[in-house]
């Protein structure tokens, strides 16, 4: 199966085309073969799109792309905090695609103290609006990955301990300023690494606002499971935005080497390396020059091979005031040597 998760730039619909077959996600498709399930949506953020993928049953042969980040951007701004809401959103849904996980309200080893109550809400979470409500269970590994909810208005908080030691980054927050066309709330992924090999505990403890739960979501060691693929954000026609989009990118460039660095099949895509303005329809979206280089930029992260020739549809040959042959497109063509 091929799915694909991400905004216009990836939507059935596509945006600035002269045929939806020439999309990205169309041209991969044809490439591996098999289903494709492309979940994309126009205006979509990281949590509109994490809840459809959250029913997904992706398995080790799946391949996934995301195409994530623009909306964020330019709904929340460029600031370092929003950049870290985007990035820990991102991280739990790249990690229910390129990790096996247990859902925490239903997997067996995990203990509680105190009062915890099962929500669904698209999620299936376990929560507690208890102070000094726990989980705790014990893991093999060297690092683990606990994907829980963040949800606007939500102060409540919770700390996580390692074999007894209070983690340097808590309390986690449960709130903040989240950008959702659709939700006002979404996954958020705490990575704990570094860890020595052999056993080890885990400990969540909750501190509630006494209105909004904490909600614990899935927990992963980490082991291997479907290829993932992270397009950045593609670079406005006109340039602007250029220091924010790039500091995005920049996040986004860390978190594929976190998996990564973990021997997770993450990769990252620079389609800025390719597209120039040249390639894109208007201020945001990419023309079919664009989609193509998009998806050879992508087929190469897939599978390690350059991408095959791919004949785009809807063009038609003309001719240049110089004499030559052209394959053109609207806002795009390609001499035919």
């Amino acid at each position: 199966m091929f799915y694909a998760v991400g905004n216009s730039l990836l939507a059935a619909a596509g945006v600035g085309l002269t045929n939806l077959a020439n999309r990205c996600v169309a041209l991969l498709h044809a490439d591996f073969g098999g289903s494709l399930d492309n979940m994309a949506s126009n205006g979509h953020a990281v949590p509109d799109q994490a809840f459809p993928l959250v029913t997904r049953n992706i398995t080790a042969s799946d391949r996934v792309l995301f195409g994530l980040g623009t909306n964020e951007r330019d709904n929340g701004g460029g600031s370092a905090a929003k950049r870290g809401y985007f990035i820990d959103g991102l991280r739990a849904m790249v990690m229910w695609c390129c990790a096996f996980f247990e859902e925490i309200g239903t997997a067996s080893g995990w203990t509680e103290t105190g009062t915890w109550v099962s929500f669904s809400a698209g999620y299936n979470t376990r929560g507690s609006y208890f102070n000094g409500a726990k989980l705790t269970r014990t893991f093999t590994g060297t690092a683990c990955m606990l994907s829980s909810i963040r949800q606007v208005n939500n102060t409540s908080y919770f700390n996580v301990k390692i074999d007894g030691v209070l983690d340097p980054r808590c309390p986690f927050l449960t709130g903040g300023a989240i950008y959702g066309l659709t939700v006002g709330y979404g996954p958020m992924g705490i990575l704990f690494d570094g860890l020595a090999s052999g056993s080890h505990t885990i400990e969540i403890e909750i501190f509630s606002d006494g209105i909004h739960p904490a909600f614990m979501h899935r927990f992963s060691t980490l082991s291997p499971k479907a290829k993932v693929v992270m397009l950045n954000i593609a670079n406005n026609k006109d340039g602007s935005d250029a220091a924010d989009i790039a500091a995005y990118n920049a996040d986004m460039l860390v978190l594929a080497g976190e998996f990564q660095t973990l021997s997770l099949p993450v990769e990252y895509a620079d389609v800025n390396a390719k597209i120039d303005s040249s390639k894109m329809a208007d201020i945001r979206h990419w023309n079919d020059g664009g989609q193509c280089e998009a998806r050879n930029v992508s087929y190469e992260c897939f599978t390690g091979t350059p991408a095959p020739v791919v004949m785009l549809t809807g063009g038609a040959v003309q001719f240049g005031s110089d004499g030559e042959a052209y394959l053109s497109f609207p806002g795009f063509s390609k001499k035919i040597t």
